[in-house]
């Protein structure tokens, strides 16, 4: 019975399983934060253990932010992350910035 468990646990650390529905959706929440300024673009999530999560995220920033305030922005949407899902121990964010006005594209 041990082996069974066991084996079904590792199998689905090897098929690279995503983070449970609730943690990517208080992810998602964390990364969009209060203001607006990120819009998530492609999220992934993946086990990495059984207490342990990755977390890549493209996100389009506000075309309003300065480029000074890009990483600021993208440091506390990191810190909200880990602060709402904890196992969420590596958060890698990639900005889009979107510069070019809507009716350009």
């Amino acid at each position: 019975a041990v082996a069974v468990v066991l084996g079904i646990e590792t199998k689905s650390l090897l098929l690279g399983e995503a983070a449970a529905l609730d943690d990517q959706a208080d992810i998602e929440r964390a990364i969009a934060g209060p203001d607006g300024a990120l819009t998530i673009v492609n999220l992934r999530t993946l086990l990495l253990g059984p207490s342990t999560v990755l977390v890549a995220c493209r996100v389009r920033v506000a075309a309003d932010v300065p480029a000074a305030g890009v990483a600021e922005l993208l440091e506390a949407a990191g810190a909200r992350v880990r602060g709402a899902v904890p196992e969420a121990e590596h958060v890698y964010l990639q900005p889009e910035v979107d510069r070019l006005p809507t009716d350009h594209r």
